[in-house]
């Protein structure tokens, strides 16, 4: 399952049809690998439309029927992170950036879910990975963390980096 396919199947949930996204999503498949992406799909558009509880629940339900689907660890971190449980969320990033396509934007969650436990080293450490590997929010959100250290003339070029790049 590849990030655009994921990004499509939120998309058209949310944008399209919101209402489909209730508790009684129809499941009816034949493969577990389907199932998870239903389940990961729905968690997504959860979160977008701001039922957050309901996000985690399914993001957790795809991850039991695939204990490595990435983007379900992500969408579960995401989630957790809107609630304020930035342990959780840092375990479920943890599990999305084993490796693979996913390992950027699963270094850029943790950093996060780091930043809301106040480890500020390892956020930094973190997202420089995410750097590192190209992810596109990985400068921005150096600026954001050099920013809450004090360090201004950091975190101010940082920050704006995303706009100077045409972002």
């Amino acid at each position: 399952v590849t990030s655009s396919r994921l990004s499509a199947g939120v998309a058209a949930r949310t944008t399209l049809a919101p209402e489909r996204v209730g508790p009684k999503m129809p499941v009816e498949v034949c493969d577990t690998e389907s199932a998870a992406f239903a389940w990961c799909s729905r968690a997504g558009a959860l979160r977008a439309l701001g039922r957050i509880e309901e996000s985690v629940a399914a993001g957790k339900r795809a991850l039991a029927l695939r204990h490595d689907f990435a983007e379900a660890a992500i969408n579960l971190g995401n989630a957790l992170l809107k609630l304020d449980r930035s342990e959780e969320a840092l375990q479920a990033y943890l599990r999305a950036g084993v490796a693979g396509p996913c390992l950027a934007q699963a270094l850029l969650g943790q950093a996060l879910a780091l930043r809301g436990l106040g480890h500020f080293s390892e956020a930094l450490a973190a997202l420089e990975r995410a750097e590192a590997l190209g992810h596109r929010d990985a400068v921005a959100g150096k600026g954001c963390l050099m920013l809450t250290l004090g360090d201004f003339e950091q975190g101010l070029e940082g920050y704006e980096a995303r706009w100077l790049k045409g972002k």
